[in-house]
C-alpha cells in the first residue's frame, strides 16, 4: 500500500485584505485574471465560469468556501499550476463543483492536482494531470481526498467532512502517484471516468475510505485498483486493464466487490486478496494475466458466474486463504485452472474447467477444499490432482478426456466419490507415491489404459466404484497396498491385474465379462482376494504368473471359460474355498508353480478339475470335484504335488 501521506502545505487564503462577499455570485473571467485574489472575494454558493484559454498559477489556489468552478470544456478550458503541495485544494466549508475543464500540474516541483480534505466535492467531465511525486511533499496524485488530519492541513470533524464525493465523466491520467487517492473515510462515487497512466496505482483507497466505481476504465496503471485497511469498495461494469502490476491488489482487513468487471491484461495477478481481505467476484471476465484471481494470507475469495480464462494459473489459493469458486468458466491455463496450496481451503463447485495444459485443478501442499459438481473437459495431462499432503473432498465431478482423469499423489489423504470420468487418454484415477485417499462410487469409464491405478507405495480405499469399458478396468503395482472392495468391473481386457510387488486386499468386487482374464496376478503381487464373484471373463477367470503369490478365498470363479484359475512360471500363494463353475479347466498349475490348492469346490467342469503339469508342485486337498469329464484331479509330466485327501479322482501321467 501506499504508506502515510507525506505533509502537504496549504498556503492560507486570509492573507488578502480584500472582504469576502456576503452573498453568492456568479462571474465570468478570462485567462490572465487574478483567480487568487478573486476566490478568496467571491461568497460561499458563487460559480467561476472560465472562458477558453489557459489559466497559469504558480502557486496553489486555495478554495476555503463553496465555489463552482465551470469551464467551457475540459479541451479548451485549462487551468495550469507549477505550484507544490498541490495545484487546487478545497478546504472548505461549502461545497465544490469542478466541471467541463483541465486541471494540469507542470514543472518539477512534487504536487498532487486536486486536493479535498471534506465534502461535498462533484468533479465532472474534468482532465486531471501531471502530479508529480516526492519524498517531501504531497505526493504526486490526480485527485486527493485526504480525509485525515494531516500536517499542514486544516482539522475537520467527520460531520465536516460530510457530502457526497462525485467523479463522473473525467480522466485522470499521467500522475506519478494515484491516479485518485481516497483516505480517511473519504467515499467517493466514481462513474464513468477514464484513469490511466498513473504510475502507483489507478485509484487507492487507505484507512477507511472507500466507495463506489461503475461505468469506468482503468487503463495502464502501475496497479489498477489499491485498496487496503478497512475499505469497503464496489466496482461494476468497469474495464481494468494493462496494469503493470497487479489490476485489483487487495489488503488489509478491505471488503471489495467486483461485479460485471473485465480485468485483462494485468502484469503477474488480475485480482488478487491478501492479509484478512474479503473479495467477491460476480459475472465478471477475467483474462490473460499470469494468475487470473490470487488469494493469500487469511484472505477470503468468492468467486461466481465469472469467466477466467488465458491465464498461466485461473485461479489461485495459498497461504490459509478461503476461496469459494462457483458457476464459473476457467478456460485455456497454461498450467493449472483452479489451485489451491498452502493451507488454503475453500470450495469450488458447478464450474466448467476446460483445456487446462497442466492440471485443471490441483491441490497441494496441506489445502484442504471442497470440489464438487464441476465440469471438467480435455485436452491435457490431469482433470483433478491431489498432491504433497493435500487433504480435501472431491464428489460429483464429471471429467471426460484429459490424461488422466483423478490424480492422488504425495502423502495425500483426499477423497474421491461419485464422480464421472470418462475417455481419459491414459487411466481415469491414478494413486501413486504414498497416497492413502480413497475413491468411493465413482464410476470410470472408457480409459484407454486403467480404469483405476495404485502404484507407488499408495495404500488407497477404492470401494463401491463402477468401472467398465477400460482397457484394464483396475491395476494395482510397485509397493501398493490397500482395499478394493464391492467394485463393479465389467467389460475389459483384463478386469483387475495385480503386478510387481503390490499387496492390496481385494474383496466382494464383481468383474464380468473380460475379453482375455477377469483378475491377474504377476511380478512378485501378493494380498488377499477374497469373497469376489467373476463371470464370463473371456479364457482365465484368475491368472497368477511370474512370482506372484496372493490368497485367493472364498470366490466364485463362473464360466464360461477354459481356466477358473491358472498359476504358471513360478507362482505361488494359495487357493482356498473357491467356487470354480463351468470351466473346461477348473484350476490348472503348470511352470514350476507351487500354490496350496484347498477346500475348493469344482462343478460343471467341461474336462479336468485341477490339473498339475510340467515341473509344478505346491499341495492339493479337501477339495470337491462334481460333474467332470475325465480325471477329478490330473498330476502329469515331472509335476509332484502332495496330494492329501479329495473328494475327486486322481489321475497320474508320466513322460
Amino acid at each position: 500500500m501506499l504508506g502515510p501521506l507525506p505533509p502537504i502545505t496549504v498556503p492560507a487564503s486570509t492573507t488578502t485584505t480584500i472582504p469576502r462577499d456576503t452573498e453568492p455570485s456568479e462571474v465570468t473571467v478570462e485567462p490572465g485574471d487574478d483567480l487568487q485574489a478573486l476566490v478568496r472575494r467571491l461568497g460561499d454558493g458563487s460559480t467561476i465560469r472560465f472562458s477558453p484559454g489557459t489559466y497559469t498559477l504558480d502557486e496553489t489556489l486555495v478554495l476555503d468556501t463553496g465555489l463552482r468552478l465551470i469551464g467551457a470544456g475540459r479541451d479548451t478550458t485549462v487551468i495550469e499550476s507549477s505550484a507544490g503541495g498541490a495545484a487546487v485544494a478545497f478546504a472548505g466549508p461549502g461545497g465544490l463543483e469542478v466541471r467541463s475543464l483541465a486541471i494540469r500540474h507542470v514543472g518539477d516541483e512534487p504536487s498532487s492536482v486536486l486536493l479535498a480534505i471534506e465534502g461535498p466535492v462533484t468533479v465532472s467531465d474534468v482532465n486531471i494531470s501531471g502530479g508529480v511525486g516526492g519524498a517531501e511533499a504531497g505526493g504526486g496524485h490526480g485527485i486527493l481526498f485526504a480525509f485525515e488530519n494531516l500536517e499542514g492541513l486544516p482539522e475537520r470533524t467527520p460531520e465536516e467532512r460530510a457530502g457526497a464525493l462525485i467523479i463522473e465523466s473525467s480522466n485522470i491520467s499521467g500522475n506519478a502517484d494515484a491516479g485518485i487517492l481516497a483516505t480517511g473515510g473519504a467515499n467517493p462515487a466514481i462513474v464513468g471516468s477514464d484513469i490511466a497512466l498513473n504510475g502507483t496505482c489507478g485509484i487507492c483507497y487507505t484507512g477507511t475510505a472507500g466507495g463506489l466505481v461503475d461505468d469506468s476504465r482503468l487503463l495502464g496503471n502501475g496497479i489498477g485498483f489499491q485498496i487496503g485497511d478497512t475499505s469497503i469498495v464496489t466496482i461494476e461494469d468497469t474495464r481494468i486493464a494493462d496494469s503493470t502490476n497487479v489490476g485489483v491488489s487487495v489488503a488489509g482487513d478491505a471488503d471489495v466487490t467486483i461485479r460485471r468487471t473485465t480485468v485483462e491484461r494485468n502484469g503477474p495477478t488480475g485480482v488478487q486478496a491478501a492479509e484478512t481481505s474479503r473479495v467477491v467476484v460476480e459475472a465478471a471476465t477475467i483474462s490473460s494475466q499470469g494468475a487470473g484471481l490470487l488469494a493469500t494470507d487469511e484472505a477470503e475469495l468468492r468467486v461466481t458466474g465469472t469467466t477466467v480464462r488465458e491465464h498461466g494459473i485461473g485461479i489461485q489459493a495459498i497461504g490459509a486463504s478461503r476461496v469459494t469458486v462457483r458457476d464459473s468458466t476457467v478456460d485455456a491455463a497454461l498450467l493449472t485452472g483452479i489451485r489451491y496450496g498452502g493451507l488454503a481451503s475453500g470450495e469450488a463447485s458447478g464450474n466448467t474447467i476446460t483445456n487446462a495444459a497442466d492440471s485443471a485443478v490441483e491441490v497441494a501442499g496441506s489445502a484442504t477444499p471442497t470440489i464438487r459438481a464441476n465440469t471438467i473437459t480435455g485436452p491435457g495431462p490431469v482433470g483433478l490432482s491431489f498432491v504433497e499432503t493435500a487433504g480435501g473432498i472431491a464428489y460429483d465431478n464429471t471429467i471426460t478426456g484429459r490424461d488422466v482423469g483423478i490424480q492422488l499423489g504425495g502423502a495425500t489423504t483426499a477423497q474421491v466419490s461419485t464422480n464421472t470420468v470418462r475417455d481419459s487418454e491414459t487411466i481415469g484415477i491414478l494413486f501413486g507415491d504414498t497416497a492413502t485417499g480413497s475413491a468411493i462410487q465413482n464410476t470410470v469409464t472408457g480409459s484407454k489404459t486403467v480404469g483405476i491405478l495404485a502404484g507407488g507405495r499408495s495404500r488407497p480405499t477404492v470401494r463401491e466404484n463402477q468401472l467398465s469399458d477400460n482397457a484394464v478396468g483396475l491395476v494395482f503395482r510397485e509397493d501398493a497396498t490397500g482395499t478394493a472392495s464391492a467394485n463393479t468391473i465389467l467389460r475389459h481386457t483384463i478386469g483387475v491385474q495385480e503386478v510387481d510387488r503390490a499387496a492390496p486386499t481385494l474383496e466382494s468386487n464383481t468383474v464380468r465379462d473380460s475379453e482375455e482374464a477377469g483378475v491377474a496376478y504377476a511380478g512378485a503381487a501378493r494380498g488377499t482376494f477374497r469373497g469376489n464373484t467373476l463371470a464370463t471373463n473371456g479364457s482365465i477367470a484368475v491368472q497368477v504368473a511370474g512370482t506372484a503369490a496372493p490368497a485367493i478365498l472364498d470366490n466364485e470363479l463362473r464360466g464360461r471359460g477354459v481356466y477358473g484359475l491358472l498359476y504358471q512360471e513360478s507362482a505361488a500363494g494359495s487357493a482356498v474355498g473357491n467356487l470354480v463353475v463351468d470351466q473346461v479347466f477348473g484350476i490348472q498349475v503348470s511352470g514350476s508353480a507351487r500354490p496350496s490348492i484347498r477346500d475348493n469346490e469344482l462343478d460343471e467342469i467341461a474336462l479336468t478339475s485341477i490339473v498339475f503339469e510340467e515341473s509344478s508342485g505346491g499341495d492339493v486337498s479337501g477339495n470337491t470335484c462334481t460333474t467332470t469329464l475325465t480325471a477329478g484331479i490330473s498330476i502329469s509330466g515331472a509335476a509332484n504335488p502332495t496330494v492329501g485327501t479329495n473328494d475327486c479322482t486322481v489321475s497320474r501321467t508320466s513322460e
